[in-house]
């Protein structure tokens, strides 16, 4: 949890800006990151750091699948979903830590 002071007049335009450049500056991970701006229990801005997805139909190397066959394609995916699934549930809702360089990007704004 990241917080800021701010004056209500100005608080929806800085919870905007800051969560706009949290979705710059955090590297994206194996599940979809929620970045919220919160007023009291208002949620004013929300943006997602989209998740990393396998490219599954890569040419070259053992573990892809060539050809272009989306039953194939369909199968890796859901294992893929299974484990990011699993990895979810053992780390308790995937825990992200802030980079010092992100801290003082977003703290410069």
């Amino acid at each position: 949890m990241l917080s800021f002071v701010a004056h209500n007049d100005v608080a929806a335009e800085q919870g905007r800006s800051v969560c706009a450049k949290l979705k710059e500056v955090l590297p994206r991970q194996q599940f979809p990151i929620a970045v919220q701006a919160k007023v009291g229990n208002t949620i004013i801005a929300r943006d997602t750091v989209k998740p990393y997805r396998k490219d599954v139909l890569k040419t070259g190397g053992s573990k892809s699948v060539g050809g272009g066959d989306i039953s194939r394609k369909k199968k890796v995916l859901e294992k893929q979903k299974a484990g990011k699934k699993r990895m979810m549930g053992r780390s308790g809702g995937g825990k992200v830590a802030l980079s010092q360089a992100a801290f003082t990007a977003v703290i410069s704004r």
